[in-house]
């Protein structure tokens, strides 16, 4: 997953996932016409918002 930094610049960070999870979050680009990298930032922002934690915009 690809994100950029307050200062324009790129970098990658690795996950790994449950293969069930993976199928699931397919599915839900599927349905929501999002890429897979942008359907997980997605998720992560709205967990840290949930558990007050500041999620980067």
């Amino acid at each position: 997953m690809a994100a950029e930094d307050e200062e324009g610049e790129d970098y990658r960070t690795s996950i790994v996932m449950p293969k069930s999870l993976q199928k699931t979050v397919a599915h839900y680009c599927i349905d929501h016409e999002l890429t897979f990298t942008d359907a997980v930032i997605e998720a992560l922002r709205e967990y840290l918002a949930k558990h007050n934690r500041a999620a980067p915009k």
